[in-house]
């Protein structure tokens, strides 16, 4: 035991011990309440009432859900397994995270798909955050992470089986046993066991409600198959057996029951792959709901009590606790948190009374409190983030709104120097203190702490959503807002991720009607840009106002705020006038020079959206400053390729681009050819579609390079975003003739990620790719082909069938005409070696007759080929009948 001093508390943690207070001396008076209840504890420790409580696990036990592409089913499952381990009081010993085989990682759920999870999330009582995480691939390493690998059905498990197995071919005893598949948990619990209610219940009430509902279709009950067994011993025995067989059959799934819920003798159905071990689709609400409803039912599995505290268990064909096994094994028992140590005072040799805090106290000393300017100045150098956190906490009350500013301020100042997870951590701390401390902010605060969340990106919870909506709203609304704190509010809210909607929408819009005119040109970018980044509707008034005010701040702004307007201004669809393009002119002409790769990509991509040239002059400073930049290799692949996009883009639509445009885009190639490595895929397929647009043709070396690395991604599964139809055309006009093996790969994830953006605006990159196979030399649909052949008519086809049926039947505009559309489509298909069906032939043909004098010479040449491939004599008939 430690030596007990005067005035000091001690404490022993070791096992099985808790902390036991000193007796203070006679000298320091306590108030006899505190001084009453300080002896009941130490009776209590004396007599050993307090619970001993086994803390052998250094850590929670953690279990990793395995789906797909970590979208839906995963987070579910983790979800609900925190909802359940959080009624039976064990949230902090047993931790879920999720996964995906094929998941990207970083990447998060699109804004519709979080909007429809978050729906199915709310009624089932999971916290959103689980939807907005980034996701997470699985890797071999995490089966030394996690103490159980949970896949979502016998597909993902198989593919798991078999990556660890390359990874650690003569480890298989180490991984195997804490490998499993969720359904192996389906019948670990019987029905009563599940249903149960009372101090026993595995799952609250909203639970038991939807297992009662699920269980008659997710598995079968001892009773149901005792009776259907029954049924089937019948059959047998009146000698219709065959019958009888089948009935039973379709009546039960296929699911193996354990064998104490089931009477003697009667045999297993067996195990295959029925519905609730389906993948299904991961990305819906449907393939939510059906998760959430058989979720309750196998997750208490996983759950089991033994020796008197909870652990992860493996399913087994053994009797659990109260599933009608012949011994009954002890309830399980809570296990309470330890209390914390106590804090340990120095010995006191002055008065008793409280110390009033010093005015020269150092930073973060423990019995120093800071107040006033001391505190600020404090605040503004203090570093790291948690000593922002120690000064503001100490401060307590005393901390004031312009401190509260002041120290969000600091913590996204760190951020912005260095990313690191102690900064996400602070910050959490400062809203934390901000509920508990609502004095500490006003209007300015408020709106500093939304733009620290947006410069950290902090995922806000529903809770501090709420509340931060309200301060918002109120903070627009206060009659001493400022300009610049109508766009930090704006900026962070939108880097946040978060809906202007409502109330908050309409006090943004009148703040920024009310104010713009008083924006610096920074103010003024940044509003933009936070309407046109989280694609908010921008009212008509806040916009005229926003417009003007930009015209006029222009000649001042800085390169990133000229580009990040342009930017918006595009994004948001809104018409620049005469006068404000005037002004883009000469704001670009000055700022190029020193801008950014960033700057001048967007400064491109704006002008290719909206089909404005700024002017020969500013294109080819623009391109003489990318030019230097690629040179010095100081871009990154989006910036290339969006930069030659917007060319690529002025060019098709008639403009005149700079003489020098040859050295940018060698420059450009052979930059690329330096880090193959590091260029993504979709940057890859892109850059060679814009420099084939803008005539450049690499040699054949770098053509070929590009081509392995396109099939190395594709063999890899590495195709997040990649355009391959878009390589695919530009293969073919650079004369390139691809090989038959990499046509197999090329064409069917050409088509997939076709599939993925159909219908996308224009609907012209199925036609770009069926054109250009037509244009590789020895392609044709056929057995030479088989993969290729496979993707074209069984995926693509039938999107093309209904396109022609939408435009035949007038609800389906494509942008560059009606007519046009189906002639290409028409002449690609048969170029190909495809035919269309009767059925769209005879509209075509009827479609067309209607129009005849609207064909123009390319339709009537694209339309006639077809005919004649297809031997089609009603076509030829109709355009026999046009040329007389």
């Amino acid at each position: 035991m430690p030596v007990q001093r005067p005035g000091r508390l001690e404490a022993s943690w070791a096992a099985g011990s808790c902390p036991t207070a000193a007796p203070r001396p006679p000298h320091i008076a306590l108030p006899a309440q505190r001084w009453r209840r300080q002896r009941r504890h130490r009776l209590a420790v004396q007599a050993g009432e307090l619970p001993v409580v086994d803390w052998g696990r250094s850590q929670a036990q953690q279990c990793l859900f395995i789906d797909r592409s970590d979208t839906v089913r995963g987070r579910f499952a983790a979800g609900m397994l925190e909802r359940i381990v959080a009624w039976r009081g064990c949230s902090r010993i047993i931790v879920g995270y999720s996964c995906g085989l094929e998941a990207t990682p970083g990447s998060r759920l699109e804004w519709s798909t979080q909007a429809a999870l978050f729906g199915v999330a709310s009624g089932w009582q999971l916290r959103p955050h689980l939807f907005t995480a980034a996701k997470q691939q699985f890797e071999p390493d995490d089966v030394d992470k996690f103490e159980l690998l949970i896949c979502l059905d016998s597909g993902i498990e198989a593919e798991v089986l078999k990556q660890l197995s390359a990874d650690r071919p003569a480890q298989p005893a180490s991984y195997t046993p804490r490998i499993c598949c969720l359904t192996d948990f389906l019948m670990y619990c019987s029905d009563d066991v599940l249903l149960r209610t009372g101090s026993t219940a595995l799952l609250d009430r909203q639970l038991r409600g939807a297992v009662q509902l699920a269980l008659p279709w997710l598995r079968p009950s001892a009773a149901r198959i005792a009776a259907a067994a029954a049924a089937a011993a019948a059959a047998d025995a009146s000698g219709g057996g065959g019958g009888a067989a089948t009935s039973s059959s379709e009546a039960l799934p296929a699911v193996a029951v354990p064998a104490y819920m089931l009477p003697t003798g009667i045999p297993r159905p067996p195990l295959s792959a029925s519905s609730y071990d389906a993948g299904g689709g991961e990305c819906s609400p449907e393939a939510a709901m059906l998760a959430a409803l058989r979720l309750p039912a196998v997750l208490p599995g996983l759950l089991r009590p033994f020796r008197g505290r909870l652990v992860v268990g493996v399913a087994a064909a053994v009797p659990r606790s109260g599933d009608g096994g012949s011994k009954q094994r002890p309830a399980l028992r809570r296990p309470q948190p330890r209390p914390p140590p106590p804090p340990a005072n120095k010995a006191q040799t002055t008065s008793p009374r409280r110390q009033q805090p010093s005015t020269a106290a150092q930073p973060g000393g423990t019995g120093s409190v800071l107040s006033g300017p001391q505190l600020t100045v404090q605040l503004q150098r203090a570093e790291p983030s948690q000593q922002v956190v120690r000064l503001v906490q100490q401060a307590g009350k005393l901390c004031n709104a312009f401190h509260f500013s002041a120290a969000v301020n600091r913590v996204a100042q760190l951020h912005r120097q260095q990313a690191s997870a102690s900064n996400f951590a602070a910050f959490a701390a400062l809203l934390a203190f901000a509920e508990k401390h609502p004095a500490a902010l006003d209007h300015v605060a408020v709106v500093q702490t939304v733009y620290a969340g947006g410069v950290l990106r902090h995922q806000l919870t529903p809770q501090q959503q709420a509340a931060w909506w309200e301060r918002l709203v109120w903070a627009f609304g206060h009659k001493k807002l400022e300009p610049q704190h109508v766009s930090n509010g704006l900026w962070g809210w939108s880097r946040m991720g978060l809906p202007l909607h409502g109330q908050l929408a309409a006090a943004a819009k009148a703040a920024t009607a009310r104010l713009a005119e008083q924006m610096s040109p920074q103010n003024t970018a940044n509003s933009l840009w936070a309407y046109g980044n989280a694609g908010w509707l921008l009212g008509s008034r806040a916009a005229t106002a926003l417009l003007q005010q930009l015209e006029q701040v222009l000649p001042q702004a800085k390169p990133q705020d000229v580009s990040n307007s342009l930017w918006a201004a595009t994004k948001l669809g809104l018409q620049l006038s005469g006068s404000l393009k005037a002004a883009f002119v000469q704001a670009l002409s000055r700022i190029i020079p020193e801008a950014t790769s960033q700057a001048l990509a967007n400064i491109l991509l704006a002008c290719g959206t909206l089909g404005w040239s700024p002017g020969q002059r500013v294109l080819a400073a623009a391109v003489a400053a990318m030019q230097r930049l690629v040179a010095s290799c100081t871009v990154e692949g989006q910036h290339v390729r969006n930069f030659l996009w917007g060319l690529a883009e002025l060019q098709d639509l008639g403009a005149s681009l700079p003489q020098t445009l040859p050295n940018l885009l060698e420059a450009a190639a052979g930059w690329a050819a330096s880090r193959w490595g590091q260029l993504s895929a979709l940057n890859v397929t892109d850059l060679c579609f814009d420099l084939a647009r803008l005539g450049h043709r690499p040699g054949d070396d770098w053509i070929g390079s590009a081509t392995a690395r396109s099939v190395e991604w594709i063999a890899a599964k590495e195709v997040e975003g990649a355009r391959f139809a878009n390589f695919i055309w530009a293969s073919s006009s650079w004369g390139h003739r691809l090989q038959r093996s990499e046509l197999e790969q090329l064409v069917p994830a050409a088509v997939d990620s076709i599939r993925a953006d159909w219908p996308e605006p224009g609907r012209g990159g199925a036609l770009r790719l069926v054109g250009a196979l037509a244009r590789q030399e020895g392609f044709r649909v056929g057995p030479d082909f088989l993969a290729a052949s496979a993707a074209l008519e069984g995926r693509l086809l039938p999107l093309v069938l209904t396109d022609i049926d939408l435009v035949v039947a007038g609800r389906l505009h494509p942008e560059k005409g009606e007519l046009p559309y189906l002639a290409g489509w028409a002449s690609c298909l048969a170029a190909v070696g495809l035919r269309l069906p009767s059925q769209q032939l005879e509209a075509l043909c009827s479609y067309a007759g209607q129009r005849l004098q609207q064909l123009n010479t390319g339709n009537r040449k694209q339309l006639g080929v077809a005919f004649e491939t297809w031997d089609y004599q009603p076509g030829l008939a109709l355009l026999a009948r046009l040329r007389t």
